[in-house]
């Protein structure tokens, strides 16, 4: 049977297909071109659509029967898919955009948790400088009491801070991330600070030289952060450093902006076991959770069996 060569060309207005100049992936766009996808993919006069209607009229052709060519019934059983471009591949590409907030946000929230952390320091450290700490001790002032009274400032103070910077940062950035997950997420990260800054003054019961101890261990615990930002680290290491609550910060900030800029749903309660890059944002809070209790178990703890 002969066989014949078809010449199909088709004709399209420029806006109703995609542009066909931009890369196959644009870390500068942060949606698709439904308006283009609608047109190209139409059922009616889109480009599928008219595929499977030129493969069957060759098809009808190429059997030389009249009768087959005037049919409506087809002779063909074929369908069109379209296939998302959502490749693991693609979903692990770490969109530009992303990259360069994702990178400098750590840096400028890590200054909102550190102007309480730094006053709680001082205010601790000045007590037990100035021996105050004894002398409500001596007016029947139990130690879990005072524990908890601080606890309870700094939580307040946790609270306020993490509510303004949810309120401002999910209506203006943040607008695909759950304000309830980044508020708890606030929250737990301020508050492991709490447990720091009791470790450091049990050390250096001075408020110089306890503010000069805290900020060099926040600070150098940030730092850590360079180990884990290669995407090929292994979980384990991302997650065994994430006893440092500024590493463990910084990689659900990694995930929040990941979700906010890169997916159609953003990050809800459905997507918090996802893995992206080895780390889950569900496990960055356990993480955040397990700081907490280490860090206020050994601040407590040393607070009192150093003597000062």
């Amino acid at each position: 049977m002969a066989t014949h060569d078809y010449d199909v060309r088709f004709l399209f207005d420029k806006q109703a297909i995609p542009d066909t100049n931009l890369g196959a992936y644009d870390p500068l766009v942060k949606v698709p071109d439904f308006n283009s996808y609608g047109m190209w993919f139409g059922s009616k006069s889109g480009a599928v659509a008219l595929f499977p209607f030129i493969t069957e009229f060759i098809a009808r052709a190429e059997t030389g029967d009249a009768t087959i060519m005037a049919g409506t019934t087809p002779i063909l059983k074929q369908s069109v898919a379209y296939a998302p471009m959502s490749t693991t591949k693609f979903q692990d590409m770490n969109p530009l955009i992303g990259a360069a907030f994702g990178g400098l946000f750590p840096l400028i929230y890590i200054v909102v948790a550190f102007i309480p952390y730094l006053y709680f320091i001082q205010k601790i450290a000045a007590e037990k400088e100035s021996k105050a700490r004894e002398g409500m001790k001596m007016m029947g002032l139990t130690d879990s009491t005072y524990y908890l009274a601080w606890f309870i400032v700094y939580f307040v103070i946790s609270v306020v801070s993490s509510l303004l910077a949810t309120t401002v940062l999910c209506i203006f950035a943040l607008t695909h991330v759950s304000p309830p997950i980044f508020f708890v997420f606030s929250v737990m990260y301020m508050m492991c600070q709490y447990g720091m800054g009791f470790l450091v003054v049990a050390f250096l019961p001075t408020r110089k030289g306890a503010v000069v101890a805290g900020v060099l261990l926040f600070w150098l615990s940030y730092f850590i952060c360079k180990l884990v930002q290669d995407p090929s680290t292994s979980s384990f290491t991302q997650y065994a450093l994430s006893v440092f609550p500024n590493v463990c910060m910084n990689q659900c900030v990694k995930l929040i902006f990941f979700y906010n800029l890169n997916t159609a749903n953003g990050l809800t309660l459905a997507e918090l076991g996802n893995v992206y890059q080895g780390y889950s944002f569900r496990g960055g809070i356990g993480m955040l959770l397990f700081d907490l209790v280490l860090w206020v178990s050994a601040g407590l703890y040393f607070d009192q069996v150093v003597p000062s």
